[in-house]
């Protein structure tokens, strides 16, 4: 990349994997951030995976954190069985894995969880589970309630398959393109085989339940909270992200909606825009804290 006559040096993403006993092993994306005030920790959403994050990691980066982000179990390079998981709080073990990797190889800094769609729910559960003090949440579009209305027929079957059949694949219904307006987002999630758009019945009935958890411990969430959401958005719901914000008593709290976008406000036409709010939002974050 270029910038006039001036090459302007990208991070660089090194991989690692996070092996483990009696769970999926992970993969771990990091990039560096010379002199780093903070670090975050990325969280993708369903069917995705934490490469489609690097231009994000790469703002971040330029604000003074380095960057991590974890492939969930079932998820991109990890392991395990795809879009399966036994319990919701599943994720939230491979949150605190990734988070201890990341803290062996660079120590303690002030740590900003950033999760979307999915990886918002789980940021938020992780953060309201009182794992460790996290020093900023940030959740765009997050996933506290699905758009989609599921016919009733179909719920009761995918909670009895729940039970008896946990692995059996079950079509999403997710239109790829409601992601974003950019049509390369889809097309590219099209040649990316680590993308997928079915799920499995254990995954959605503990993502319900877990968006039920998510609202009743809401007024507990007392951390500084960025909420950035979709107001397009025909896959959650942004009403649903509205209540957890109002719940919320951090003190430090914004709410930004970008009414003309759809889902994936990071991969949308105006990314730009999305991401000076992010990293303006941290850096003031930031200076706080050293202050």
């Amino acid at each position: 990349m270029t910038l006039g006559a001036t090459e302007v040096e990208m991070p660089t993403c090194q991989e690692s994997r996070l092996e483990r006993s009696g769970a999926p092993d992970l993969l771990l994306r990091r990039w560096a951030c010379e002199g780093a005030r903070g670090r975050s920790l990325l969280i993708h959403g369903f069917g995705e995976h934490g490469g489609r994050y690097g231009h994000v990691a790469d703002a971040l980066v330029g604000a003074g954190l380095e960057v991590g982000a974890v492939d969930l179990r079932g998820h991109g390079g990890s392991s395990g069985t795809r879009a399966f998981v036994e319990r919701f709080d599943d994720y939230l073990d491979d949150v605190d894995a990734a988070l201890v990797r990341l803290r062996s190889e660079s120590g303690d800094l002030p740590l900003f969880l950033v999760g979307h769609s999915m990886g918002g729910l789980v940021a938020a559960l992780w953060v309201l589970e009182q794992r460790a003090l996290a020093d900023g949440l940030v959740l765009s579009s997050p996933g506290f309630a699905f758009a989609l209305r599921v016919p009733a027929w179909k719920a009761v079957a995918g909670r009895i398959c729940s039970r008896i059949a946990p692995r059996l694949a079950l079509p999403s219904g997710l239109d790829r393109g409601l992601l974003s307006h950019d049509p390369e987002v889809a097309r590219a999630l099209e040649r990316d085989p680590h993308s997928q758009t079915a799920t499995t019945a254990r995954w959605y009935t503990e993502a319900l339940a877990a968006q039920v958890r998510a609202g009743e411990l809401a007024a507990g969430l007392e951390v500084p909270l960025l909420c950035q959401v979709a107001g397009a958005d025909a896959l959650v719901d942004p009403e649903a992200a509205r209540r957890f914000y109002d719940s919320a008593t951090s003190s430090e709290r914004e709410w930004i909606r970008y009414d003309e976008l759809y889902h994936e406000i990071y991969n949308e036409l105006e990314r730009d825009r999305v991401l000076a709010d992010l990293t303006a939002w941290i850096e003031t974050r930031l200076e706080a804290s050293s202050a």
